[in-house]
């Protein structure tokens, strides 16, 4: 139950981040991070131990466009921010950060790890 409330809280800061974006995207036609990203897996503690997305109920994609835009769906739940690549990361206008481990974003949240793959 605490694993459920813990990601509950996760998706509302996550949508209330993503929704605070603002300016310009300086996104990239050729980044590495370009494409649309399904999550597959989740760091509830941000101790390295996955759990697969699907098991505890949760989904989301990242529509990352080479325009500098991102769309962000969680559960169902969309918003839309700006990014770029700042040394070889994934940035978000709203402060949310991500960077490929093993072929995946890794999307930081306030230390719980979200993994989206292509």
């Amino acid at each position: 139950m605490k694993k459920v409330v813990g990601i509950a809280i996760v998706l509302i800061m996550i949508l209330t981040l993503v929704g605070c974006g603002g300016g310009g995207g300086g996104g990239a036609s050729d980044s590495k991070y370009v494409g649309t990203w399904t999550m597959t897996s989740v760091d509830v503690f941000g101790d390295g131990e996955r759990t697969l997305a699907k098991d505890i109920n949760m989904s989301g994609t990242l529509d990352v466009k080479s325009n500098g835009k991102i769309d962000v769906t969680l559960d169902g739940s969309k918003s839309s921010d700006n990014w770029q690549e700042k040394d070889g990361k994934l940035v978000l206008d709203s402060g949310l950060t991500g960077e490929l481990v093993d072929g995946e974003i890794a999307l930081d949240v306030m230390g719980v790890i979200m993994y989206f793959g292509k």
